[in-house]
């Protein structure tokens, strides 16, 4: 492996001094259920771009594919799913699915997305690359929020009656189901995809559970009427938009302490930045995103967004992206080697090549990329 750095040295050379201009700037997509648009924002900048992309009524949820090319919307007074072409940033077509549709995932590699439907209470198995409708599993009760493991083999899905429903996520279908009293809402995974963590909207609490057995491990205490929930990448902390408090939680998974950082006025969706250093929260009461630099604790920027910002989507780090900026620039080369060299993992889109390792060739893809945006 080592010796293809010196190539990359040469290469560096030349692009040395060199005015690559960056392209896949990072983005995030905001839904709108109010105004019935998908908003746009710069977060490089921290803008928001104009115009907006119209969607049918009430856009709850948003999913980005792995690939960064499409961001699949659900539309609950529609009950349908548009996806939104990313680059055009219009939508690009609609299918219809269960009723109020209020929640929406991608598997890992992007082959299926999963759509709740909280009031025919099933799953829309929808295709990933054709974007139709494959198949519904029914569920039963009130379910809510979908999430699927970061190994791409399950998928959990809340239900407000006092379960969590398990689905093979590689071959769509219900696996079954546990009990979890407190009314379950958000849900995500570990990294290594042996628990799940959900809030419970009754106790006010974010409980860990081993997904094997459906145990509860532990319960940490959080604010009133708590709503999403994200993982870092790492798995030390959680974090928890408090709807009642105007908060997110951020809760220490290892000493199990929980701290507090004000946000807006009823904070409902969340979404970490691709280095995992900020964290964006649609408040969903104050026509604002709060992005919230997780280092120090505290609300660095509001981006103004229009009335009802309710759910969130960052763009995925495109490939090439090594250094974990949300772009693919001629900075990403350095970082690329010091991976090479060091023989470190994979972080953002070090894989630009996308074959699920860190060689030279990544080098060579990253190099093409790169010029062909010049």
């Amino acid at each position: 492996m080592r010796r293809g750095v010196p190539v990359v040295v040469v290469l560096l050379a030349c692009l040395s001094g060199s005015s690559s201009p960056s392209f896949g700037e990072p983005l995030a997509f905001v839904a709108h259920p109010e105004a019935n648009v998908v908003g746009i924002l710069d977060l490089l900048r921290n803008e928001l771009l104009l115009p907006p992309v119209p969607t049918a009524a009430s856009p709850l949820a948003l999913a980005a594919r792995p690939d960064g090319r499409f961001v699949l919307v659900a539309q609950s007074g529609a009950d349908s799913v548009s996806v939104l072409d990313v680059d055009a940033r219009a939508i690009l077509l609609s299918v219809g699915v269960g009723d109020e549709p209020r929640s929406v995932a991608f598997a890992p590699d992007g082959r299926w997305a999963f759509v709740v439907n909280a009031g025919s209470a099933d799953v829309s198995v929808v295709d990933g690359e054709s974007f139709e409708v494959v198949g519904t599993l029914p569920l039963g009760g009130v379910p809510q929020k979908v999430a699927v493991s970061p190994d791409g083999r399950r998928a959990l899905v809340t239900d407000l009656a006092g379960r969590v429903w398990s689905i093979d996520a590689e071959e769509p279908s219900v696996e079954g189901s546990f009990p979890l009293a407190g009314a379950p809402f958000g849900v995500a995974f570990s990294p290594d995809a042996a628990r799940a963590y959900v809030t419970l909207q009754l106790p006010n609490e974010l409980a860990e559970v081993e997904i094997a057995s459906g145990e509860v491990l532990r319960r940490f205490g959080v604010g009133s009427c708590p709503q999403e929930v994200v993982l870092h990448p790492s798995g030390a902390e959680a974090y928890v938009t408090v709807q009642a408090f105007d908060r997110v939680d951020v809760v220490d998974l290892a000493s199990g302490t929980v701290a507090s950082v004000p946000v807006g006025d009823a904070p409902t969706g969340l979404a970490l930045s691709a280095d995992a250093r900020f964290l964006y929260v649609a408040n969903s009461a104050f026509r604002t995103v709060s992005v919230v630099d997780l280092a120090r604790r505290s609300v660095a920027r509001e981006i103004g967004v229009f009335e009802n910002p309710f759910a969130i989507a960052v763009l995925p780090p495109p490939p090439g992206d090594a250094n974990c900026d949300g772009r693919r620039t001629a900075a990403d080369f350095p970082r690329i080697v010091s991976l090479l060299a060091e023989g470190m993992g994979l972080p953002c889109g070090a894989d630009a090549d996308r074959d699920g390792s860190l060689t030279v060739s990544d080098v060579d893809f990253l190099a093409r990329l790169v010029f062909a945006s010049r």
